[in-house]
């Protein structure tokens, strides 16, 4: 069961429903229910094309696929889901620009995104804009519960995502990657912190592109963690210094910048010895 935004999927599921062609961007923050929402409001009788990547860009070919899908005949209503929209750069947004600008048949596209800011403005001009909002806790914490997970498990999953329960069960349902980030977190030691990464993700079956999303998870969850510490901070009525503000602030530059191949294990040597 999905939870919170119960307004945004109702209009979802109305346009879906009485809409034949067009598209709309589903933007708001990462784990709070867009594409799950999609996916269940989607008839079994329509044409569906879905586009996800674990990869950190989609290709030009992939788009110059969907832009060949349009021109395609089709009897049922055709619905391309893309995913993570922002990892297609401006050349490839222009592509899909194009074929839904050109499209001679009924195609609805349902463009999703956690980066608004990365989407060409002539795509947002062109779309229905649905945004999707942080879940409350307490309908974080009721889906959670709901699959059986202990209060502890859920209690440290709550302190990075109190409000995005797919990040939070994302986080959960990795019991490897759960078991990891809560030693990882608990343990004050820097050189048992940096083993610790090195014997779980440098191993020889690892490649890049896990070692890197991995790697973009910790940075994130660091941010996570240092945002706890400041509302901690005001609900106790205690001073803020500057620091920590612009500590989080250096840590999203760093995670802005986990696109780019780094030396991962360098790099978490440095957030350790400055954030950690």
């Amino acid at each position: 069961m999905i939870y919170g935004n119960e307004n945004q999927r109702k209009f979802l599921k109305d346009w879906l429903i009485n809409e034949s062609k067009g598209a709309i961007l589903l933007y708001g923050p990462e784990g709070v229910g867009k594409f799950s929402s999609v996916q269940e409001l989607l008839l079994e009788n329509w044409e569906k094309i879905i586009i996800r990547s674990e990869n950190k860009i989609l290709s030009i070919e992939t788009a110059r696929f969907l832009s060949k899908i349009v021109y395609r005949k089709t009897t049922e209503k055709r619905i391309i889901i893309v995913d993570d929209l922002h990892k297609f750069g401006e050349t490839n947004q222009n592509v899909l620009l194009k074929a839904l600008e050109d499209s001679p048949t009924l195609t609805l596209f349902v463009f999703i995104t956690h980066r608004y800011n990365k989407i060409l403005k002539t795509i947002k001009s062109r779309s229905l804009r649905l945004k999707f909002n942080f879940v409350s806790q307490e309908e974080t914490l009721k889906f959670l519960k709901e699959k059986n997970f202990s209060f502890s498990e859920i209690d440290f999953a709550l302190t990075f995502y109190p409000n995005q329960p797919g990040k939070a069960y994302n986080l959960l349902k990795n019991k490897k990657l759960f078991k990891n980030f809560q030693e990882f977190f608990f343990n004050q030691n820097f050189f048992e912190k940096i083993k610790l990464i090195k014997d779980n993700f440098f191993s020889k079956e690892a490649n890049s592109s896990e070692i890197n999303n991995y790697f973009r998870e910790l940075i994130e969850m660091f941010i996570l963690w240092e945002r706890k510490n400041i509302i901690d901070k005001i609900e106790n009525k205690r001073k803020i210094d500057y620091y920590q503000i612009q500590k989080i602030r250096e840590l999203i530059e760093l995670y802005e910048d986990s696109i780019y191949d780094l030396r991962w294990d360098l790099q978490l040597s440095n957030i350790l010895l400055n954030y950690g």
